[in-house]
């Protein structure tokens, strides 16, 4: 298992460090900021699920739509609009500021394998049948009317 951090920021240094620190450069890999989506689509296709502890923006579509679960806290004043398409256990896993998100984690990679292609699945569908161009489209055609 490995863990594929994507971004770049002024506590790169201080995170690089620390896994350092703990001894886990074999495990973690930091990419920095990545906009080319082929490279996006290896990562993605690659990944159980996106971990993101802080505001959730067009990153939850970018993820869902690969089908990759999402992990985040769960307070909606602290992320972006897109934040209403995730669902508790349905294609994501929302943790309340009292949890710890290393708590989350382990019980997430404890689920079985059925629920795991459940939640995929579920991933998948908010893409297809809710949030895309062409419902939006249709959302503006009929508006319109």
């Amino acid at each position: 298992m490995s863990y594929d951090i994507i971004g770049d920021g002024p506590l790169r240094s201080y995170y690089d460090n620390q896994v350092k620190r703990l001894g886990l450069e074999d495990v973690v890999n930091f990419h920095g900021a990545i906009y080319d989506e082929s490279k996006l689509a290896k990562l993605f296709n690659s990944a159980t699920f996106l971990v993101h502890p802080g505001a959730i923006g067009l990153s939850a579509l970018h993820s869902l739509s690969y089908s990759v679960p999402i992990v985040t806290h769960d307070n909606p004043y602290e992320h972006m609009p897109e934040f209403s398409v995730l669902s508790h256990l349905k294609n994501s896993f929302l943790y309340s500021s009292e949890t710890n998100l290393s708590k989350v984690l382990r019980d997430i990679f404890s689920i079985d394998n059925d629920e795991y292609i459940k939640l995929i699945y579920s991933c998948s569908e908010v893409v297809r049948n809710k949030y895309n161009s062409r419902v939006m489209a249709k959302r503006l055609l009929e508006s319109a009317e």
